[in-house]
C-alpha cells in the first residue's frame, strides 16, 4: 500500500500519535528507527525502508539537492527568479511525501 501526502486536512497518517506527513522528516526518521530497533539514520536520504516495521518513507527531493540547486542558481544569476520554486522544494525536502506499507 502507498499513501501520498495531501493538502486534504482530513487525511491523517499516524504512528503512535505522530502525524507522519505533518511532522518534520528528521523526527519521523528518528521515531521509525527507534521502533525498528536500529541506530538513527541520515535525515537527508530521499528514501528509507524499515524492514521490521514493514514501512518505507520517501521524499521527492533531499535537502542536499535543494542546497545544490541554490548554489547553481546563485552561480547562474537566477536565484531571485527561482526563489519561489526553491522555497517550495525546501518545504518538500523537510517532510515525508510518500509512505509505503509492505509485508
Amino acid at each position: 500500500m502507498e499513501l501520498r501526502r495531501s493538502d486534504n486536512q482530513n487525511m491523517l497518517v499516524t504512528l503512535d500519535e505522530l502525524d507522519i506527513f505533518r511532522t518534520e522528516k528528521k523526527e519521523v526518521l528518528q521515531q521509525l528507527a527507534s521502533k525498528n530497533l536500529e541506530p538513527p539514520v541520515d535525515d537527508d536520504e530521499s528514501g528509507k525502508s524499515f524492514e521490521n516495521l514493514g514501512i518505507s518513507i520517501y521524499t521527492s527531493i533531499s535537502e542536499k539537492e535543494v542546497e545544490e540547486m541554490i548554489e547553481e542558481a546563485k552561480a547562474d544569476g537566477v536565484y531571485e527568479e527561482m526563489l519561489e520554486d526553491i522555497q517550495r522544494d525546501m518545504e518538500r525536502a523537510k517532510y515525508v511525501e510518500t509512505v509505503g506499507i509492505f509485508s
